[in-house]
């Protein structure tokens, strides 16, 4: 049985014109691979999820968060939109960083997690859904 998920990373892996997938998702973000993965729960069911960054799950500065920094500063893991100058930052140009690659900018966060609620407040706002 073939796998039912295909990652295509930029240049990691050729799709030949004779592959066929049941559902093509495009961008291998956290949220597309959520959905790759969900519909891939059907083992009859083919998902091929295409992105233009790489697939740099094995890349050290992605699994541990210390010496994640540099991916910020690497075209290859990081779209680095720049704004327009902006007159409430005298004027300066400001990055946006965003991930490239599978794991969209889940890749490049550092494995922060910030949760600004507590528990005693998701406990509250689950009493009253």
């Amino acid at each position: 049985m073939r796998p039912t998920i295909t990652l295509f990373a930029a240049a990691a892996h050729l799709c030949l014109a004779t592959d066929s997938f049941d559902y093509v998702i495009v961008g291998g973000g956290t949220c597309g691979l959520v959905v790759a993965n969900r519909l891939s729960q059907d083992p009859a069911t083919t998902v091929a999820v295409i992105d233009p960054g790489p697939d740099a799950r094995s890349n050290p500065l992605v699994r541990e968060p210390a010496p994640s920094l540099p991916l910020f500063r690497s075209l290859l893991t990081n779209w680095d939109y720049r704004t327009l100058p902006q007159a409430n930052a005298l004027g300066r140009s400001l990055s946006i960083h965003s991930g490239k690659g599978l794991g969209g900018s889940s890749l490049i966060n550092g494995n922060a997690f910030l949760s600004t609620a507590l528990h005693h407040q998701m406990s509250g706002l689950a009493s009253i859904v």
